[in-house]
């Protein structure tokens, strides 16, 4: 089974994971998961959004990783409740 989530996340998100090491090794942030363990619903369609933006892997990360006053919150997060879609929404409309 560890095997296959392993395999589901990889399909979710993704090489960038490939961005996300600790002493070599790749590790995926808690936060991209919800309550049930499963990828959080809207993170790979932010993911793809910004990608086909052209933004790095570690753009991506540091834009859902920073602080937002207007969400209010980091992106990550917000993720996680009623401001999914509006995080969507402002990956869409260029993040940086």
């Amino acid at each position: 089974r560890a095997s296959a989530a392993a395999a589901d996340v990889i399909d979710a998100i993704g090489t960038i994971g490939n961005a996300i090491r600790r002493n070599g090794v790749v590790g995926i942030p808690a936060r991209f998961f919800d309550s049930e363990d499963e990828i959080v619903r809207m993170l790979p369609g932010v993911i793809t959004v910004m990608r086909d933006a052209k933004y790095t892997d570690e753009d991506i990360l540091g834009w859902l990783y920073t602080e937002d006053p207007t969400l209010p919150g980091r992106p990550v997060d917000a993720l996680h409740g009623q401001l999914a879609r509006e995080v969507v929404r402002r990956a869409h409309a260029e993040p940086f």
